[in-house]
């Protein structure tokens, strides 16, 4: 049984199909077309809401929500934004700023706002509304208008014009982390276990079933592909998998973080190259929803957490029933979307060993928009750097192979180096020599080569300076 509230009211449903989309069951089963439809792959941010588990309330593409992953949570859509005949101050804004033409994205450029408004000490200034409206696309009204809509309406915002105390009904109907098995079909079932364990067992014994977490690429079978899932495991409900911890100088994370988790956690670290990759990682949508497991386990050549966390030389923690086995991220990869996980076995944790020096650490990405866009060229780099002299090199690519790719024969070269006799040209050609990047709709090979040449001397010149 699958028990959601939507816009204050309770809704419980005996079965779904595994693959259904929350935004389906907003405008199919609610009739609340409010929330629209545009790319179906979280890109445009038409279908956004709000969606609150506990005290915290947060902005999700719907499109690309997984139905059951919503279990006794809230959601609320651009339809309960008006109280009585008030609008909310954002809508207010958007009206007197002309920030809607054909209004067909203006609902998700609302509820974006509104949910940047409902966060602690919400800035109001131009570079925190571009980012909050950084998941968003607008094709005919113009950005300057929405923005100026998005300052004025979010300054004069009630963060609790929610009012979350009083509209918790859901949560109290399921306790924290209770099972849930709805069977949607004769062969189709969705479970989302409560913990650790269970979700080994189970995944154990079926290893055909789909793992999701956040499902920001996964469900792109279902809204692209229309796949049916047979099996759907559902790792939400599992809070052991959203820790992040310290033991001694090592850093734990568990592969159910989101990004906006780890986003909140690194920038009391002052890390730069994490702050960049968050930051130019999907858009809030995407790092509310997404998790670092989900992308390192899709083993996508231009994820872009794999170059930073191979020059970290991170290990994953890889679970198979009541047995746990520790691989470094390095040896993770074996082909194009292929890695050394057996059937049923999954990451549970990422162990980052320390003490790290996150000044020393750079991270570039090259993509042809700047927000919410995949990479075309990632990469990570860390120099350990005494005297004007480096001691140690790590360098690593995401977009160069059919894998994430650690340059381990081309960092013993920059051992003993001083600032004033490094070989920038020598460099540059080893790349030329080693690395055969390929072309595609995203870049070509020459572009991909340039970009890397350039990667790795920004970065030398910075860790040298």
């Amino acid at each position: 049984m699958l028990t959601i509230q939507v816009n204050n009211q309770l809704h419980t449903l005996d079965a779904f199909p595994p693959e259904q989309t929350l935004l389906d069951f907003l405008r199919g089963n609610l009739s609340l077309t409010g929330t629209k439809e545009g790319c179906a792959s979280g890109d445009c941010g038409a279908c956004t809401v709000l969606v609150g588990h506990g005290g915290e309330v947060t902005s999700l593409n719907a499109c690309i929500t997984p139905l059951g992953a919503l279990q006794g949570g809230r959601v609320y859509t651009v339809e309960a934004m008006q109280k009585d005949d008030t609008l909310h101050p954002v809508q207010a804004a958007m009206i007197e700023a002309h920030g809607s033409q054909c209004g067909f994205c203006t609902p998700g450029f609302v509820m974006s706002l509104i949910g940047h408004s409902l966060t602690p000490d919400a800035a109001t200034d131009r570079n925190s509304i571009v980012e909050a409206i950084g998941g968003n696309l607008c094709r005919c009204t113009g950005y300057k208008p929405i923005i100026a809509a998005g300052m004025r309406g979010c300054a004069a915002a009630d963060p609790d014009w929610l009012e979350p105390e009083k509209d918790r009904q859901a949560d109290a109907l399921v306790a924290a982390g209770e099972q849930t098995r709805v069977s949607a079909e004769p062969k189709a079932q969705y479970d989302r276990p409560s913990d650790l364990g269970a979700l080994a067992d189970l995944y154990a014994a079926a290893p055909g079933a789909r793992l999701v977490a956040g499902a920001t690429d996964l469900w792109l079978e279902a809204t692209q592909r229309q796949a049916a899932f047979n099996h759907i495991i559902d790792l939400s409900g599992i809070t052991d998998l959203r820790a992040i911890e310290s033991d001694g100088d090592d850093l734990i994370i568990g592969a159910g973080v989101s990004h906006a988790q780890l986003q909140a956690y690194f920038s009391q670290l002052s890390c730069g190259a994490i702050a960049e990759l968050l930051s130019r990682f999907g858009s809030p949508q995407v790092r509310n929803r997404g998790t670092i497991g989900g992308n390192l386990g899709n083993a996508s050549p231009i994820a872009d957490w794999p170059p930073l966390l191979l020059c970290l030389e991170a290990e994953l923690e890889l679970r198979h029933g009541a047995n746990t086995r520790h691989l470094p991220l390095l040896s993770f990869y074996t082909g194009y979307r292929q890695t050394e996980l057996a059937p049923g076995e999954f990451i549970s944790r990422i162990r980052i060993p320390g003490p790290v020096d996150w000044r020393s650490l750079h991270f570039h990405k090259v993509s042809k928009r700047i927000e919410d866009d995949i990479s075309s060229v990632a990469g990570a780099f860390l120099f350990t750097v005494q005297d004007g002299v480096i001691q140690s090199a790590r360098i690593a690519y995401g977009g160069m192979a059919a894998t994430p790719l650690r340059l381990t024969s081309l960092e013993p070269q920059l051992q003993g180096q001083r600032r004033d006799n490094v070989d920038l040209d020598a460099m540059d050609e080893w790349l030329a020599a080693n690395l055969a990047p390929i072309s595609d709709v995203r870049a070509s090979a020459r572009y991909r080569l340039a970009m890397a040449q350039n990667m790795l001397r920004k970065s030398l010149e910075a860790a040298l300076s």
